[in-house]
C-alpha cells in the first residue's frame, strides 16, 4: 500500500441511463460523491462513447477543416501541400484511431476532406 487516499470531494460518479433516480442518490450519498452526466474530454477525447459513435467523432472532422481553413491552401506549392497532409492533416486523428476504432462514416469524411484539400 502506498498510504495514498482518494479524494472525495474531488471524486464524482457518473450512472447510465438505466438507473433510476432514486437509486442513484442512494449510491451518491452512501459513496459521498456528486453526481454528474458526462465527464467532457480527456487527452481531446471524448471520456464516454455513447451509442451513436458517428455523432461523437464529428469533432475530428471539425478540427481537420479548421486547420484546412486557417492554411492558406493557394499560397503553398504542390510539395507544400503534400507536407501539409502528410505531417498536419493525418497526424489530427491518430491518437483517436489509437485509442478507438473510428466509424467507417468518419474515415471517408477525413479523406474526403483531404482528397479536397489536393
Amino acid at each position: 500500500m502506498s498510504g495514498q487516499l482518494v479524494s472525495i470531494q474531488k471524486s464524482t460518479v457518473t450512472f447510465s441511463p438505466n438507473v433510476g433516480k432514486g437509486t442513484r442518490e442512494a449510491i451518491s450519498s452512501i459513496l459521498g460523491m456528486k453526481e454528474v452526466a458526462s465527464y467532457g474530454t480527456y487527452l481531446g477525447l471524448p471520456s464516454t462513447i455513447g451509442s451513436s459513435k458517428k455523432e461523437i467523432f464529428v469533432f475530428l472532422v471539425g478540427r481537420l477543416k479548421s486547420r484546412i481553413e486557417d492554411c492558406k491552401p493557394k499560397l503553398l506549392s504542390k510539395a507544400g501541400k503534400s507536407v501539409f497532409i502528410t505531417l498536419v492533416l493525418q497526424a489530427i486523428p491518430t491518437y483517436a484511431m489509437q485509442c478507438f476504432k473510428l466509424p467507417i462514416a468518419t474515415c471517408h469524411e477525413l479523406n474526403a476532406q483531404m482528397a479536397h484539400y489536393w
